[in-house]
């Protein structure tokens, strides 16, 4: 005849075999997936290609910094404080310096370079007179725009013939 006592400490041994048996499993399967990942990375995500391509800046906040001052130095050119005369600033204080049907002159002070959009088909035309309206509202002359981060792109879907290509000033030499 088996007592209580007998029973129970036969059903706690079952117990701890099972208990023993499932963190085995659990323990061989995550050796077994750990393998799996060792000798089968991940592979590595693909290269972006293709042409940049710029797009019209949507300015978001009417908001413009306070810069005191007439003078503004960006890395060793002085220029006219242009944040007086900038027309609109977005959420990272990129300004919209101007805004015309042609182009626009937008600066972004966190990388301290400008870019000119050119949004006109006349690429050519529409490229000298903003390098020029550029120069004129920084106060500055050609060997000192070319001293400072200056970009000319335009949209691809504007001006098909540039392939989203990114260039510097067209008197500078680089």
């Amino acid at each position: 005849m088996v007592n209580g006592s007998d029973m129970q400490y036969k059903m706690k041994k079952e117990n701890t075999k099972i208990i023993l048996i499932l963190i085995g499993l659990g323990l061989i399967l995550f050796s077994v997936l750990m393998i799996y990942l060792i000798i089968n990375p991940a592979p590595p995500s693909a290269p972006v290609t293709g042409k940049i391509s710029p797009t019209i800046f949507k300015f978001i906040r009417p908001t413009i910094p306070v810069v005191p001052g007439d003078r503004f130095i960006i890395g060793d050119v002085s220029t006219k404080n242009f944040y007086k005369i900038a027309l609109k600033s977005n959420s990272n204080g990129d300004l919209l310096i101007e805004e015309t049907d042609d182009y626009h002159l937008v600066y972004f002070p966190g990388g301290s370079y400008f870019l000119i959009n050119i949004l006109s088909p006349n690429y050519n035309q529409a490229r000298e007179r903003a390098e020029n309206r550029l120069i004129e509202i920084l106060g500055i002359n050609e060997v000192e725009a070319c001293r400072l981060r200056i970009t000319v792109a335009t949209p691809l879907s504007i001006n098909p013939d540039k392939k989203g290509v990114i260039l510097p000033l067209s008197f500078c030499n680089q």
